[in-house]
């Protein structure tokens, strides 16, 4: 049986090396009341959604301060002054998303963060591999918009990601 203490720890990490990143702005949530059976469903919906037979478990997801997650991420300590948010990460080596914060299942914004992060599950599992990181954000991004549109949102509307700003995150700087 899946506790919270299975899903989601609130527990320090030592850097590891990452695997895809999606930068949004944070969202404001409440704290996760039954993430297990959560989780587990977002993940059978990303399965049906990329056609995925034979899926694996879902991966771990543990919380952290977005500040943390900063550090994670660049390898640097937080400043005062800087401007990087990061909500989520996929951490391939390790299966795990890195939640900068809570969320709130029921939410579709929120939700749609995790589903984000699965998509990268998905094409870990898969053994997709792509010229630069931000080459797999397409396919992510596309899953998330999806989701977000069966609550009639999308990704503009609940995060101010346009069709511009998709289009440059997918490509690889030159």
């Amino acid at each position: 049986m899946c506790g919270f203490r299975d899903s989601i720890a609130r527990i320090p990490l030592a850097p590891i090396a990452f695997g895809l990143v999606l930068s949004i702005a944070p969202m404001a949530g409440a704290t996760c009341i039954s993430p297990c059976t959560r989780i587990s469903d977002l993940w059978d919906w990303v399965g049906r959604e990329l056609r995925i037979e034979g899926r694996a478990p879902p991966p771990r997801v543990r919380v952290m301060s977005p500040d943390a997650l900063v550090t994670l991420y660049t390898g640097q300590p937080m400043r005062g002054t800087d401007s990087v948010s990061i909500v989520a990460l996929y951490d391939r080596s390790q299966q795990v998303i890195l939640l900068a914060g809570a969320w709130t299942p029921g939410e579709p914004a929120s939700e749609s963060i995790i589903v984000h992060e699965l998509v990268h599950h998905a094409q870990a599992l898969r053994g997709d591999r792509y010229p630069c990181l931000a080459a797999s954000e397409t396919e992510a991004y596309a899953i998330q918009d999806r989701w977000l549109r069966r609550s009639g949102q999308d990704l503009e509307t609940s995060f101010g990601i346009d069709a511009f700003t998709l289009a440059i995150r997918g490509l690889c700087a030159l």
